[in-house]
């Protein structure tokens, strides 16, 4: 049986950006949310009537604004670096990297990749399922099943 090919690589990104476990929220300069995947609709509040409205009217704590404002304040001033912190806005621990996205070194936005802290500290170690040194690998990957 033939695999179909996916051509349209913006077809393929949107699979692959709902098919990472990571929630992924992507908004302009402003605040204006842009994208969102499948993830991010599990464990953030994004809703499709977001799209295209300003993040900061969605917040329930008017610090989480503050905190939006002088992320991109200091991206718009060139900071590059990511930033990374813990918050827990619905009851649980959320683990976020908000990354400018640039264009040329010119800043267009950012991207939010968000984990939830449980799923980290309960996930599998790779080489509980995976022992592929000794070639004991439970999935069939590296030993040739």
């Amino acid at each position: 049986m033939k695999m179909e090919r996916r051509n349209n690589p913006a077809e393929l990104i949107k699979l692959a950006m709902d098919s990472i476990g990571v929630a992924v929220s992507i908004i302009d300069t402003e605040g204006t949310l842009l994208y969102y995947n499948n993830h991010a609709a599990k464990i953030l509040d994004r809703k499709p009537e977001y799209l295209g409205e300003n993040i900061h009217s969605h917040h329930k704590k008017p610090s989480s604004n503050r905190t939006v404002d002088l992320m991109l304040q200091d991206f718009q001033k060139g900071r590059t670096e990511p930033f990374y912190y813990e918050v827990k806005p619905y009851g649980k621990i959320i683990l976020v990297i908000v990354s400018p996205i640039l264009d040329n070194g010119r800043f267009i936005g950012c991207i939010q990749s968000v984990l939830l802290k449980e799923d980290i500290e309960s996930a599998a170690r790779p080489d509980k399922d995976l022992d592929v040194e000794r070639g004991n690998n439970k999935s069939g990957a590296g030993n040739g099943k």
